[in-house]
């Protein structure tokens, strides 16, 4: 949701360069993110339900070690693709 060029402002170059005037969706922005923690691949965002219903009957979810190149889904799920590319 970027405006073209022609349609910035004199204050746009300054905005741009800290991150604003470029509209997200929290969709968007945890995708990025998790894409960063899955060691630079892409997965669709999903909703996980079942954890939904653990944490209703009390059930608090544990935090554990994530280690990308060993845990990723295999095969990966359709659209999965590298967006990072490795160091």
């Amino acid at each position: 949701m970027l405006r073209p060029p022609p349609r910035w402002n004199a204050t746009s170059i300054g905005y741009l360069a800290i991150g604003h005037e470029i509209p997200v969706t929290p969709i968007q922005l945890v995708s990025m993110v998790s894409a960063i923690g899955n060691g630079g691949t892409y997965l669709p965002p999903s909703v996980l339900l079942e954890t939904s219903q653990q944490l209703k009957q009390g059930n608090p979810m544990k935090p554990m070690p994530f280690r990308p190149e060993q845990e990723l889904p295999q095969p990966l799920p359709p659209d999965a693709h590298r967006v990072i590319s490795r160091p």
